[in-house]
């Protein structure tokens, strides 16, 4: 019996040796097969090929893959890279988390179509990396997966890309982020440096900080996004104009805060609600809040050279709303809240209360709600009487007399204050596109990289001359210099408010600020004026004598 036993452990000592002499190994299933694959493979060593044990197998060029198929890590030479399609009959479907975390050499990496994940932190790190070539079968990036990688350039995601995760591009990138329709993760883009960040519809991207302290100069949102996160744009200081799809219905607070200056913030009608500090330290040129909000939070607007509110019955908190000209449409529905602790719910330079003529079509607490500074504004053809009487109104509840009729209607306010060229408080030039100038009641101005709002003062000697204009807009309450509007052969319309009378000889107008205009124009004054005394005025200031006159109302 033993010496049968000898002979049987010699014969399978001897298989052993042959078996390791020819490479081959016996490997059992793991999570990485497909099902159906069989239960036993036999490989071949080659140089291209080295066995670690069952499960992991590295090529030559220094990709181990583990039996699911996802490169574990890479000791190659680095420079431009490809991940291999497949090592050892495997595919290879993933890049596993934190594989080139760190890799200072690698400059471009080509992902083939096997690919479905580049998991956590896959690239995150990898200084030099500055191009990859994702291909069409990637679902999904995970967390961090390119998370510091600075001089990442021109990244466009496969159409098949479906989610993003946290912090995917963090501080990452170069050139044109072009997306897929993925949901996008929390700070998937914060204080990246993507010149433009384009999104398709499908996108999700309502995480929270998504763009926070991006250096994109254009960021394109999907045009069906529904819903903006917590502190989206914050310090976003390169970007001067967000435009909101109609699609958009809710926003989170901080959404816009830190910016320091805005251009152009475009609110879409369907947003019922302004969040706390949607602004905070933001400041906003001309915003104009739609019909459809219904609230206004503590610190939604922090300052903007002019606001427009669209629905009289909205509901604003305790330091709503801050600007330079604050404009209530339908003033007379609005009812001025009551509000504690001597804080107000609106606080301006000059409001404008539309179609407010006397005191009685003031509704709640106007005292405690308002904090204004230099006019409260009545409607432009408002009679300098209707003026007095609201001026008694507001000695009667503490106020000063600071009532008066040179409010610019809706349809006037300038789109953009920045389109002005400034001098201080002066105007003395404008470089927008609009053949509209109506000059504004506040601007926003940038004095050694700090912007503020200005009362408008002035409009310096032959600021618009030889301009294209075709209609200008004169509130009233600002000198007009000598020749402005000279040379200005487009020249169709002028508007005058109220004030037109009262702002006359030698104070707010020179006897030539209208000299050099056509002689066609048309002046356009409230029907409430002294039609003789305007007449009389119109001829001081330059009006050509042949010019003509037709008369509006408010009311």
């Amino acid at each position: 019996m033993k010496k049968a036993k000898l002979i049987t452990y010699a014969v399978l000592f001897t298989m052993l040796v042959f078996t390791a002499c020819t490479g081959e190994e016996k490997t059992g299933t793991d999570k990485g097969e497909t099902k159906g694959s069989s239960a036993v493979e036999e490989t071949t060593t080659t140089k291209a090929e080295v066995t670690i044990d069952q499960n992991h197998v590295k090529d030559e060029n220094g990709f181990e893959r583990n039996a699911k198929g996802y490169i574990i890590s890479y000791e190659g030479k680095g420079g431009d890279i490809e991940i291999p399609s497949s090592i050892v009959n495997v595919d290879i479907t993933g890049i596993g988390a934190n594989v080139f975390s760190g890799n200072q050499t690698i400059t471009s990496v080509k992902i083939p179509k096997s690919v479905t994940l580049i998991d956590g932190s896959a690239f995150k790190g990898c200084s030099s990396l500055r191009k990859v070539e994702f291909s069409e079968g990637l679902l999904e990036i995970s967390n961090s997966a390119f998370y510091d990688c600075p001089l990442l350039t021109d990244v466009k995601l496969p159409e098949s890309c479906s989610f993003v995760g946290m912090d995917a591009f963090y501080g990452s990138g170069k050139g044109t982020f072009t997306g897929s329709k993925a949901a996008y993760g929390d700070r998937c883009f914060a204080a990246s440096s993507y010149e433009s960040i384009i999104l398709p519809s499908g996108s999700d991207v309502s995480s929270i900080e998504i763009f926070r302290e991006a250096q994109a100069k254009k960021i394109v949102l999907p045009q069906d996004l529904n819903a903006l996160g917590e502190s989206a744009f914050s310090k976003c200081s390169n970007i001067s104009e967000i435009i909101l799809p109609d699609s958009v219905r809710s926003i989170g607070e901080y959404c816009f805060a830190g910016i320091r200056i805005l251009p152009k913030l475009r609110l879409p009608e369907g947003i019922e609600e302004l969040p706390k500090n949607m602004t905070s330290g933001t400041a906003l040129d001309v915003l104009i809040i739609p019909e459809s909000v219904k609230k206004i939070c503590q610190g939604a607007v922090y300052d903007a050279a002019i606001v427009i509110i669209k629905n009289p019955v909205v509901e604003i908190e305790q330091g709503g709303i801050s600007g330079g000209y604050v404009y209530i449409k339908n003033a007379n529905e609005f009812v001025f809240p009551e509000m504690e602790d001597d804080e107000s719910s609106i606080i301006a330079d000059k409001i404008c209360l539309d179609k407010i003529y006397s005191p009685s079509d003031i509704q709640g607490n106007f005292y405690s709600s308002v904090t204004a500074g230099s006019y409260v504004l009545l409607p432009c053809d408002a009679t300098i009487e209707e003026s007095d009487a609201l001026d008694k109104w507001l000695l009667s509840i503490g106020y000063e007399e600071i009532a008066w009729m040179a409010s610019t209607p809706e349809e006037f306010i300038p789109e953009s204050t920045m389109d002005f060229d400034m001098d201080g408080e002066n105007i003395t030039g404008y470089h927008g596109d609009s053949d509209i100038i109506s000059i504004p009641q506040y601007v926003k101005f940038d004095d050694g990289g700090f912007w503020f709002n200005a009362l408008t003062v002035t409009v310096k000697d032959k600021a618009f001359a030889g301009s294209d204009v075709k209609t200008v807009y004169v509130p009233g309450n600002i000198t007009i210099g000598h020749e402005v509007f000279s040379g200005c052969e487009e020249l169709e319309d002028i508007w005058f408010s109220n004030a037109l009378i009262s702002n006359s000889e030698n104070y707010y107008y020179e006897e030539d600020s209208f000299s050099g205009i056509p002689e066609d124009v048309t002046i356009h004054l409230p029907e409430s004026v002294d039609m003789k005394e305007a007449e009389e005025t119109l001829r001081f200031i330059g009006i050509p004598d042949n010019a003509r006159i037709e008369y509006y109302t408010e009311k």
